[in-house]
């Protein structure tokens, strides 16, 4: 039959066709099911196939319609997104380049004042070694000064040391010299002593004898 050899009457073909201007497959499938039925049941006429082609077809041009708004609405979204992003880059590269700068800004200024402490620790370091030195110089004058004058007060010490010793010495010499003065004094009037008291034994024998 003629109408058997309409490609219309092709529901796979059909099927695809919808599916491909976007119409859902299940929807597409009952299409054309609706339609082959109606063919089957010969209650459809050629008007009625031609009405359903025209809905199809408006169908169709609607649904392209759609898909075409959907994409360029689509298209316009990412535009829109893709110039959002754009500046959403660029303001977070201002940022960034402002909070970069700013780092900068701080690692000099702390760079500047980390060398200034330096400075101002090595001049206060300077003075703290010059005022030690002045101290140890001080210390090394006032030890020399008392070494000095302990070296003079003992070397008078020594000599008034030796001028006892000194002394001590001529008067144990000359009580050594009294005493033997004084020792031959004694002796030598002992010996007189003794010489007249043997002279007095010697004489009053003497008259003894005579008187015997």
């Amino acid at each position: 039959m003629e109408e058997a050899t309409d490609p219309f009457l092709d529901t796979h073909t059909n099927v695809q066709e919808l599916v491909t201007v976007g119409v859902p497959e299940a929807q597409a499938e009952i299409l054309v099911r609706q339609y082959a039925r109606s063919i089957a049941m010969n209650s459809a006429t050629k008007a009625d196939i031609a009405i359903i082609h025209a809905s199809l077809d408006e169908f169709r041009l609607e649904t392209k319609a759609h898909i075409e708004k959907s994409q360029q609405e689509t298209n316009a979204h990412i535009k829109t997104l893709q110039q959002e992003t754009k500046a959403g880059i660029e303001t977070l590269r201002q940022e960034t380049k402002t909070d970069i700068a700013a780092l900068h800004a701080d690692i000099d200024k702390a760079r500047l004042e980390t060398a200034s402490a330096i400075e101002t620790l090595r001049q206060e370091t300077k003075a703290d070694i010059a005022a030690l030195r002045a101290d140890v110089d001080k210390v090394r004058l006032e030890t020399t000064s008392a070494i000095e004058t302990l070296r003079q007060e003992t070397k008078a010490d020594i000599a008034a040391l030796h001028a006892d010793v000194d002394k001590v010495r001529l008067e144990t010499r000359a009580n050594i010299e009294k005493a033997k003065s004084d020792t031959i004094k004694w002796v030598a009037g002992s010996y007189v002593a003794a010489v007249v008291s043997l002279a007095g034994i010697m004489l009053a024998a003497a008259r003894l004898l005579s008187q015997g």
